[in-house]
């Protein structure tokens, strides 16, 4: 007997305060967010609800003080993420960005005939939905993968 499995993942990276471009990412993962240092500068970052968006969308893990930190994204929504600069003559400057935090893609994988056949049968098994990318653990790319061999299989898929 066939077991069908799936598995989702998002890209990590993190964001240098650089350009006003808001930045996207997937629930429940880390970044890392970093402004230029200055030496001799204090840095608060401060994680700003926005009205009508959920609380606690994300968290501040570690380096706040410095000028880089790293956030949990609990869920999905949006924040403003500030961070404030006080230099070493008291001068005070602030930055800002948006944070979209998106769902993970739920991908459902169909099964085009029975998982159970005799050698040198096979199953054709499909994502129900058109993703960016996707990789089956065999190594297939495509939206549909041919498996004629018992085992355990799943996709990586990356929505938008």
């Amino acid at each position: 007997m066939k077991k069908i499995l799936f598995l989702y993942c998002c890209l990590i990276g993190h964001q240098v305060f650089s350009q006003n471009t808001p930045a996207h990412y997937c629930e429940g993962t880390s970044h890392y967010f970093e402004v230029a240092l200055t030496v001799g500068s204090i840095y608060t970052w401060e994680i700003i609800d926005i009205p009508g968006e959920p609380l606690g969308i994300a968290n501040i893990s570690s380096g706040n003080g410095t000028e880089h930190i790293n956030i949990d994204l609990n869920k999905s929504g949006v924040f403003k993420l500030l961070v404030k600069e006080e230099d070493m003559f008291g001068c005070i400057g602030y930055d800002s960005i948006l944070v979209y935090v998106h769902s993970n893609p739920e991908p459902n994988i169909i099964a085009l005939g029975p998982t159970e056949f005799c050698q040198g049968d096979g199953v054709i098994l499909r994502l129900d939905s058109s993703y960016v990318s996707n990789i089956w653990n065999n190594g297939d790319i495509s939206q549909y993968t041919y498996i004629d061999t018992s085992g355990s299989y799943f996709v990586t898929v990356t929505d938008t």
